[in-house]
């Protein structure tokens, strides 16, 4: 999952992985605003914003729903996952 968010004091990219054992790998990068080639490693300790959180427990939940707990060929579960999006602006 890919989240790009142009937040109020910079922007942040944030990059989240499923790996094994049902977990997940979060790579958080932080920039100055509009400047794209300055995004650099977000400092240790840094967590998502309560905007940011929304989007991934989407993706928590649709994971789950789609691909651990649904029926069906492991082929099938992915692309209904993958198709479970988010549209528009999350509030």
């Amino acid at each position: 999952m890919l989240i790009v968010h142009a937040g109020g004091d910079g922007d942040y990219v944030l990059v989240s992985t499923w790996i094994e054992g049902h977990m997940s790998d979060l790579a958080v990068f932080v920039g100055p605003a509009g400047q794209p080639d300055q995004l650099r490693p977000g400092r240790v300790g840094l967590a998502p914003c309560v905007w940011e959180a929304a989007l991934l427990a989407h993706e928590r939940e649709a994971f789950t729903r789609h691909v651990l707990d649904g029926g069906g060929r492991v082929a099938d579960r992915v692309v209904a996952w993958s198709k479970d999006v988010l549209s528009g602006e999350v509030r």
